[in-house]
């Protein structure tokens, strides 16, 4: 795969990241105060180390978990369980007026992509409308709509041009 998943990428930052804080809490705790003190018995300062660890690793452990990247299933915008406020909150159209205006512009079934292959005509022209109206992210859109980034450009460059 000669192109990197950004969200892959972040995760392991986080989770080298938590190797490093644990292992610097770990050097700070117990290692360093007995240099000092000289004493062999570190057993109050170890239980204290470890206990801190756990604490810290319970708070901690939700951000490896959430961050994990997934591409879920292609955003269908047309599914019934899309309700009609939700439609109209994503693309600014209820879900009728969407397809009213589709028809209206005389929106193709499907559009030839410039790199090959083809998309529906509805999925570009809905992609088009959602980049319009949110200041978004190709991450974001590419785990929201299933589809790659060089996909999702396409998409939108040709449904402006059809327009």
């Amino acid at each position: 795969m000669a192109r990197l998943n950004r969200a892959k990428v972040k995760t392991k930052w986080r989770r080298q990241c938590l190797t490093r804080g644990l292992l610097a809490l770990t050097t700070a705790l117990v290692c360093e105060p007995t240099r000092e003190s000289g004493s062999e018995d570190n057993a109050p300062e170890a239980a204290l180390v470890f206990a801190m660890l756990a604490v810290w690793q319970r708070r901690t452990q939700h951000y490896v978990e959430d961050s994990k990247p997934s591409r879920g299933k292609p955003f269908n915008f047309l599914s019934p369980e899309m309700g009609d406020l939700d439609f109209k909150e994503f693309f600014r159209f209820h879900k009728r007026d969407f397809l009213r205006l589709a028809s209206a512009l005389e929106i193709p079934g499907t559009f030839k992509l410039p790199k090959g292959g083809s998309k529906s005509g509805l999925r570009c022209f809905a992609y088009m409308l959602w980049r319009l109206v949110y200041p978004t992210t190709l991450l974001h859109d590419e785990l929201q709509w299933g589809e790659g980034r060089g996909t999702l450009c396409e998409m939108f460059q040709v449904a402006i041009t059809f327009l």
